[in-house]
């Protein structure tokens, strides 16, 4: 028995020792795993810390190639303003204003009262009207309700012009109402808007350019300069004779307001001052090698070295070879203060934007045979352009500030254009100029309260978007949207399921609607719109078609009424 207890004991003793050695394997290992998982964590910790080494540093070199290339672009426009400054020096001084005792607002106005008979005495537009105006010519929409009381109730004599400035400060809003007249004149067909990518995508080109108000000769310099800062590439096609022909007569219409075309295979039979030969050596500028002289489709065997179009004094210089150095060049050339149509044209186009008819007419087809209606106001904008550095915003804001812009439009007075006629055109009065596309919809989605991006942003192409003028592609220079009128544009405004619910499933109906008083509903319903409250017997007359309580249906019929109406569809 006690030997049992005795090998009994030692069994339990062999027994705990193994439990305790195996509880202590186990500990052993436990602690084994803890320490790996410490290093395990130490590594992850080193690794993240790695990590953001890596990405400060990646961060760092960001910064600082951003601030190497915010330094170059700085540099870069020194010294093209350097440059600029330079020629415009070399400029002979431009007409001096005519002395008047006629109201003016700047000098502008006094060459324009020049030319009128001393019975003209047009009136100036009432706030709401110039409000209206200016919101569409700067930022391509119309203004709110509220905005359009503040300041009729302002009684500050310079509103106008605060007005103006405040505007011109909505650098978004102004760069997108510019949108979508460069994308139409750079053939801005990129992947986008039914695009089909034979040049390029301009349009955040052109957004960056407009709102950071880019000097107009670097903005033309980066379309067309390779070695240009900021050059945006994809414009100039010169891969074959007709591409080079071509660029170089898409440049001459959309930068020097000037029609080349028809020099590209004969001597201009219209206008003499384009034979082949002088087309032919602005062409070679936008090839990399001289054009060969075909005269309808027949080869001449002659070669046409680069020349520049006008004299400037810059035109003759050594041979460039290379596509980019005559690129090059041609850009500077063209942009050159002292070639006189490079501000010209652009002016030209400020002035008819804003008020209906250019001083040259057409736009596009600026002639030596043809003189503008008032040669010396040109001549002074041209210059103004060019010593300001090429600022657009500062011309627009001296045309926006002018009398001559604030006239009342007056269906007497209003100049017209018709080719082959010689009509004055005296500006007595500002001509009635219909609502581009994106003007006409992106006022709509103001007027009806909803929130949509910027047609000029909006990829959809349907029948209300083209038959209100805007393109379904951008294959051919566009530098002015149609403005007659025709069937397909009452048909779709009557008929377009999308023009319906812009209007009838907008929030403003059921507000309309649920409002008490059907006068107030209405003043708010022109105020909208119009941007005015009713006059004379309209509150009257249509308080009586709408009844007591009208629904929302009925005042989306008024909404309706009131947008295809002449007074929204145009710029008074």
């Amino acid at each position: 028995m006690t030997r049992m207890k005795w090998i009994g004991g030692i069994a339990v003793s062999l027994v705990s020792v193994w439990i305790v050695s195996a509880f202590a394997d186990e500990l052993s290992a436990n602690q084994r795993a803890l320490e790996a998982a410490k290093v395990a964590q130490q590594a992850v910790k080193q690794a993240e810390a790695a990590q953001q080494a890596v990405n400060q540093a990646v961060d760092a070199a960001r910064s600082a190639a951003n601030q190497a290339n915010e330094l170059a672009r700085q540099a870069y426009l020194a010294i093209q303003a350097e440059k600029r400054k330079a020629r415009v020096a070399e400029m002979p001084a431009p007409p001096q204003p005519p002395e008047t005792d006629r109201p003016v607002n700047n000098d502008i106005d006094r060459f324009i009262v020049s030319k009128w008979s001393k019975d003209d005495a047009p009136e100036l537009c009432d706030d709401e009207t110039f409000l209206r105006r200016a919101f569409l010519d700067v930022v391509g929409y119309i203004p709110k309700p509220s905005e359009v009381e503040a300041f009729v109730s302002d009684p500050d004599p310079a509103k106008r012009s605060k007005w103006i400035d405040s505007l011109l400060a909505r650098d978004d809003d102004y760069a997108a109402n510019w949108t979508q007249f460069w994308e139409d004149a750079l053939c801005s067909n990129g992947n986008h808007q039914g695009g089909v990518g034979t040049r390029a995508n301009f349009q955040p080109f052109i957004i960056e350019s407009f709102k950071t108000n880019k000097p107009y000769d670097v903005f033309v310099q980066q379309i067309l300069d390779p070695k240009a800062f900021g050059y945006s590439g994809g414009y100039v096609k010169s891969e074959t004779h007709l591409d080079s022909l071509q660029t170089a007569a898409n440049v001459g219409q959309v930068f020097l307001g000037t029609r080349m075309k028809c020099a590209s295979c004969h001597d201009n039979f219209i206008n003499f001052e384009w034979p082949q030969k002088r087309f032919l050596g602005f062409a070679s500028f936008f090839s990399d090698h001289d054009l060969e002289v075909i005269r309808c489709e027949v080869k001449k065997g002659e070669f046409i070295k680069p020349a520049f179009i006008f004299d400037n004094g810059k035109a003759a210089g050594a041979e460039k070879e290379t596509l980019e150095d005559r690129l090059h060049d041609v850009a500077g050339l063209i942009t050159d203060p002292e070639n006189p149509r490079f501000a010209a044209s652009f002016v030209n186009r400020l002035w008819k934007r804003s008020l209906g008819l250019g001083l040259v007419e057409p736009v596009d087809d600026f002639r030596e045979d043809t003189p503008p209606s008032n040669p010396e106001l040109l001549q002074w904008l041209s210059y103004e352009f060019a010593a300001s550095g090429y600022d657009v915003k500062h011309m627009m804001r001296l045309i926006l500030n002018s009398r001559t812009y604030q006239l009342r439009f007056d269906p007497e007075l209003a100049d017209r254009y018709m080719k082959g006629l010689e009509l004055a055109r005296l500006y007595r009065s500002p001509s009635h100029r219909r609502l581009t596309c994106e003007q006409a919809l992106d006022s709509v989605a103001v007027a009806m309260g909803l929130d949509r991006k910027r047609v000029s942003f909006d990829e959809t192409s349907n029948e209300l978007t083209r038959s209100l003028g805007r393109p379904e592609t951008r294959n051919e220079v566009i530098t002015t949207r149609p403005e007659d009128v025709a069937v397909i544009q009452s048909l779709q405004l009557m008929n377009s399921p999308d023009f319906h619910k812009m209007i009838y499933d907008s929030p403003l109906p059921k507000e309309l609607a649920r409002q008490d008083e059907p006068k107030e509903a209405l003043r708010e319903a022109y105020l909208r719109v119009l941007n005015r409250e009713p006059r004379g017997e309209e509150s009257e007359q249509l308080i009586a078609m709408l009844g007591d309580a009208p629904t929302p249906d009925e005042w989306g019929d008024l909404l309706w009424a009131l947008t295809v109406s002449p007074q929204f569809q145009y710029i008074h």
